[in-house]
C-alpha cells in the first residue's frame, strides 16, 4: 500500500519533496485546479519518475455548465496523459446556490438530489473517459447527513464510479451526528485510495462545538482508532496523508509513522 502526501502549493511540494528523498512517502497527490496554468511535462519533470494521484476541488461537477466542464475535462485529459495518475478523484459537494458562492462548501441532500448526481456523474466520467473517485463528506450536521453512506453505496452500483475514502471525514461525520463509522464498512469493497487529516474543534460552549475537516493539525487518536479497525482485515492501494497548514515536517513525519502502524504491513 502505497503512502502519499498533497501537494496544494510551492510549500507543500518542498515538503513532499523531502519527504520523498527521506523514504518517507512513496508517491504525491497534486490539488490538480492549482496546478492547471503550468505545462504538465514540466511538473513531471520536477517529480522525476515519483508516482502521482490527482484530487480536483473546484470542478463544481454537479452544477457547472456543460461547456465550461468540457473544457476542464480537456485540461485534466491532457494532464493524465503526461502524468498517468493512479487515480483521479474529485469533490461530492456544492460551492455555489443559485450561483451565490458559498463561503464554505455545502453538503447535498441525500434525500431529494440522487437522481441529479446519478446523471452528473455519468456525464462527469463520460467527459474525463475514466472511472471518477469521489471523495465522502465531512458532514457537520446530522439530519439527511445520516444517510451519506447508504447514498454512496447505492451511487456506486448505478455509475461505477469509486469512493475515495476519507476515513477522518468519516470520523468527523460520526462525531457531528451524521453516518456512524459502522455504515461505511459494508462499502470497503468500493475501496482502495484513501485520505486522511486532522480536524478541530469549533465553537466555545458545549451546545455550540461541532468539529470541522481543518487538514492543519496532527491525525487524532479516534481517526488512528477507526483506521486500525478498518485495515485489520483489509488492504488498500493508497493513502494520502493531507495537511494544508502548519506544515512542519516532523509533525507530519509523525503522522506519517501513526498511519504505518495503523494501516498494517505494507
Amino acid at each position: 500500500m502505497k503512502i502519499g502526501f498533497n501537494i496544494t502549493d510551492p510549500v507543500s511540494y518542498r515538503v513532499a519533496s523531502d519527504l520523498a528523498h527521506q523514504g518517507a512517502i512513496d508517491f504525491v497527490e497534486i490539488l490538480l485546479d492549482n496546478f492547471t496554468h503550468l505545462n504538465p511535462e514540466h511538473i513531471a519533470e520536477k517529480l522525476d519518475g515519483l508516482d502521482v494521484g490527482f484530487h480536483i476541488m473546484k470542478s463544481e461537477f454537479i452544477h457547472k455548465d456543460t461547456s465550461d466542464l468540457k473544457e476542464y475535462a480537456a485540461i485534466i485529459k491532457e494532464f493524465s496523459s503526461v502524468l498517468n495518475p493512479l487515480y483521479i478523484s474529485d469533490h461530492l459537494a456544492r460551492f455555489n446556490i443559485h450561483t451565490q458562492v458559498l463561503p464554505i462548501t455545502a453538503e447535498i441532500n441525500y434525500e431529494t438530489e440522487y437522481s441529479m448526481v446519478v446523471a452528473k456523474v455519468q456525464q462527469w466520467q463520460e467527459m474525463l473517459q475514466t472511472r471518477v473517485l469521489l471523495e465522502n463528506f465531512p458532514s457537520r450536521t446530522a439530519g439527511v447527513s445520516c444517510q451519506q453512506a447508504s447514498f454512496f453505496a447505492d451511487l456506486i452500483s448505478e455509475t461505477g464510479c469509486g469512493l475515495l475514502f476519507d476515513l477522518s471525514n468519516a470520523v468527523v461525520a460520526d462525531l457531528n451526528g451524521g453516518s456512524r463509522l459502522s455504515d461505511w464498512l459494508s462499502l470497503k469493497s468500493y475501496c482502495s485510495h484513501f485520505h486522511v487529516a486532522g480536524y478541530r474543534t469549533m465553537g466555545k460552549e458545549q451546545s455550540e462545538r461541532w468539529i470541522i475537516d481543518s487538514h492543519d493539525t496532527g491525525i487524532s487518536v479516534e481517526t488512528a482508532v477507526f483506521t486500525k479497525s478498518f485495515f485489520q482485515d483489509f488492504s488498500g492501494k493508497s493513502i494520502v496523508i493531507e495537511r494544508d497548514a502548519n506544515l512542519e515536517i516532523e509533525s507530519i513525519a509523525k503522522d506519517i509513522q501513526l498511519i504505518r502502524q495503523s494501516v498494517g504491513p505494507l
